[in-house]
């Protein structure tokens, strides 16, 4: 599995795929012919279809490596179920809420 980086009209893409960057650029160079090109690439969703412009593509390059060395790097993050905003806050907060919105609607009625 591939990640290969397209820069195309300003926009970056990273694609997963099966092909090789070398793949990538020989298919972009045949096709410049065309204003629009469609790439497949696989994502944890599935397959999904990315279009571009070929002939606005101005770089492609592999990041394989690199994407393996971050992803080796990164520790997953335990993350509270409760949530840690005291109850008192959140009724006070309600509440300022609620005046506001009732003065502000009471406003917009007299107008």
């Amino acid at each position: 599995m591939n990640y290969i980086y397209i820069v195309c009209d300003g926009k970056e893409i990273i694609i997963n795929s099966n092909d090789t960057a070398e793949a990538f650029q020989d298919f972009i160079l045949k096709a410049r012919y065309s204003d629009i090109c469609f790439i497949n690439g696989i994502s944890d969703s599935g397959n999904r279809r990315i279009m571009i412009n070929p002939k606005k593509v101005s770089l492609i390059m592999d990041v394989t490596q690199e994407v393996k060395r971050t992803t080796k790097s990164i520790r997953p993050i335990k993350v509270k179920s409760e949530s840690n905003v005291p109850e008192k806050f959140i009724a006070e907060f309600t509440k300022i809420i609620s005046e506001n919105l009732e003065k502000a609607l009471r406003e917009v009625s007299k107008s």
